[in-house]
């Protein structure tokens, strides 16, 4: 019987072992080497290889909401930075609800061309609740010929019916 619970004992010791290697990314076999980060498929993921030899197992990491929604806003303000040279909706579309409040301003200044802008944010604060989400953020605009504006906005982002996350509305803090 010893013999029996030695085994026993080596075959739960070695899953547990292969259990923690893998949930910390640390699996190696001798002789392989996993990809290069830019080969493998996936931003931000987390390769492992199995203990099958030749076999590559990927593992994308989860996107948080509050990630997701600093990605979209990053992107849509630099897309209205374009918008505000050319006057073409195409140029913010995708980033900014249709059905929104911002969209319909966007629709009343389609066509006016101005000075493009390029735009940074540091976020102040941000809080969703899943169904929406509000960033406050002081937003530095900067057009082409170096004039700056710097303002406090509020943000509010809503996920379409696909769950991607697009801008509502626009409100400028100092106006109140």
């Amino acid at each position: 019987m010893t013999g029996e619970v030695a085994t026993w004992r080596m075959v739960v010791a070695a899953a547990v072992v292969a259990g923690l290697a893998v949930s910390l990314g640390v699996v190696a076999l001798p002789g392989e080497q996993n990809p290069a980060p830019d080969e493998i498929p996936g931003a931000g993921a987390t390769t492992l290889s199995s203990i099958a030899p030749r076999s590559v197992t990927t593992v994308v990491s989860e996107v948080t909401v509050g990630d997701a929604v600093r990605v979209v806003v990053s992107e849509a303000l630099t897309a209205w930075g374009q918008f505000a040279g050319s006057g073409d909706l195409a140029d913010v579309e995708g980033f900014f609800d249709p059905h929104g409040p911002q969209w319909s301003v966007f629709e009343e200044e389609a066509g006016s061309v101005g000075a493009p802008f390029a735009v940074e944010f540091d976020e102040e604060s941000l809080i969703s609740d899943g169904g929406s989400a509000v960033l406050r953020a002081a937003v530095r605009l900067v057009a082409d010929g170096g004039d700056r504006l710097v303002v406090e906005w509020e943000i509010e982002l809503r996920p379409d019916q696909d769950g991607r996350w697009r801008i509502w509305s626009v409100r400028d803090l100092a106006s109140g």
